[in-house]
């Protein structure tokens, strides 16, 4: 399995996520998340679910999930664009989102990282220990970590949820979460 780690930098208000294949995706205030080629720029799907601004995009070989102000991280089938899951299990703005290609994990302001199974949307694990606003979510073949204003670092086993390790080395809020 490849995956991809969320690439985020801030151009003209949108956040930008290059991925394989020559697509990239991003998404914004107006609502939408936009997937084109980037060969040559053309747009090859506009994705319209979001009820708020689009905070968080991620891209694996065969789908892109995005989540923000709406509460709801959405999941759409590359091929076609057609959406496979809406995930509701976040009680407020979705600040992270990342994508391999057999999970979705995201959190936000309700303190909390969920992971899906992307073959039929279950839950299969609810993180909580930071215990404040999430920035950002990444995962692995093996696992996930998330970080935010609590200033720490967690990094959870996939495969169970328990929580390999606590990095406390920030000092202040982490924005940014990557994995290998």
């Amino acid at each position: 399995m490849t995956n991809f780690t969320t690439w985020r930098s801030l151009v003209d208000g949108e956040e930008l996520v290059p991925i394989p294949d020559s697509l990239v995706a991003y998404g914004g205030d107006d609502e939408n998340t936009y997937v084109h080629d980037l060969s040559d720029g053309s747009l090859v799907q506009t994705l319209t679910e979001s009820g708020g601004s689009v905070e968080s995009v991620a891209l694996s070989e065969s789908h892109v999930a995005y989540g923000g102000r709406d509460d709801n991280t959405y999941v759409h089938d590359l091929s076609d664009g057609s959406l496979v899951q809406t995930l509701t299990e976040s009680g407020s703005n979705v600040q992270g989102v990342a994508l391999s290609e057999s999970h979705v994990a995201y959190g936000g302001i309700d303190d909390t990282t969920y992971v899906h199974d992307l073959s039929d949307g279950s839950l299969v694990q609810t993180l909580t220990e930071s215990g404040t606003t999430l920035n950002d979510v990444a995962l692995s073949d093996s696992h996930v970590a998330y970080g935010g204003f609590d200033d720490n670092t967690y990094v959870h086993d996939l495969s169970d949820g328990s929580l390999v390790q606590t990095l406390t080395e920030s000092g202040d809020t982490v924005r940014g979460v990557a994995l290998k």
